[in-house]
């Protein structure tokens, strides 16, 4: 049987929200699992940030509901219909407990279509590629409120020419506006994890469609040569000489790692 201890997450310092989710979890005998990227948020501010960065009017489907800290402000925020998944048998009846207006899933989110205009998830790290490209993929999905890795936003954010650009960072901004936001680090969760994290806002401003599908197989195949020429992988990969890439507008003794995210778009389209 699940027992709460207090109805609602308090708010008013780090200490009172640590002790408020120790006290939860050592009252249901639950041990955070560590492949599952259990880590709980303690820190009020990521709460409050998040809970301002969603729109009141909007659908709304949390990825990752844990304890349903985040979710309770969420409930009493989000006018529409909202969403909260947990994979945790255990978590998902504390959350069930805890939110009065919203409808609690205990599965993988992963396995269920998301047609929500408002997705939020304190993302499990282990699944952070998985849940981007799903929201990518979710044309319903206009905005996004994630936290994530802050290596992961930095990855997003890359710019051509930099070691953390890759397949991530093309097809997240040609999908979205990005919007970085604060940082935060691994004591404002319980237990702590070995990074930090940050949160990053994504609003659509393109549907997913054949053209970004195939996209996603083009920069499959070259970047795994992300450090070679343009010229030696087009031609491997994708069928093109020196001649057909000029014709693109693009260097082709340029590396892939240092083509924009237009050319890769543009590229894909010619192929298609």
């Amino acid at each position: 049987m699940i027992k709460i201890q207090f109805r609602e997450p308090p708010l008013d310092k780090q200490s009172s929200l640590l002790r408020w989710t120790i006290n939860i979890l050592n009252a249901n005998m639950i041990k955070p699992i560590k492949k599952l990227s259990q880590n709980f948020v303690v820190n009020p501010i990521i709460i409050r940030d998040v809970v301002k960065s969603v729109e009141r009017n909007g659908s709304l489907v949390e990825v990752g509901s844990g304890l349903g800290t985040l979710s309770y402000f969420l409930s009493r925020k989000v006018r529409d219909l909202k969403a909260f998944f947990e994979i945790d048998t255990r978590l998902a009846e504390i959350s069930l407990n805890l939110i009065d207006d919203g409808i609690v899933v205990n599965s993988d989110a992963l396995l269920h279509e998301w047609r929500f205009k408002q997705l939020v998830s304190t993302v499990p790290y282990h699944l952070t590629s998985s849940i981007i490209i799903k929201t990518a993929r979710s044309n319903e999905i206009e905005k996004a409120v994630l936290v994530l890795q802050r290596e992961v936003v930095d990855r997003i954010l890359a710019k051509p020419g930099t070691s953390n650009y890759g397949r991530l960072t093309i097809i997240v901004n040609l999908l979205f506006d990005a919007e970085p936001g604060p940082s935060y680090p691994p004591s404002f969760f319980y237990p702590e994890p070995d990074v930090y994290s940050r949160m990053i806002i994504l609003r659509r401003r393109r549907l997913y469609d054949k053209v970004m599908s195939y996209l996603e197989d083009i920069t499959r195949k070259i970047f795994s040569e992300k450090r070679k020429r343009v010229g030696k992988v087009f031609s491997s990969k994708l069928g093109l000489n020196e001649d057909d890439i000029r014709k693109l507008g693009i260097d082709p003794m340029k590396r892939i790692y240092e083509l924009s995210e237009i050319e890769i778009l543009r590229v894909t389209e010619e192929l298609l």
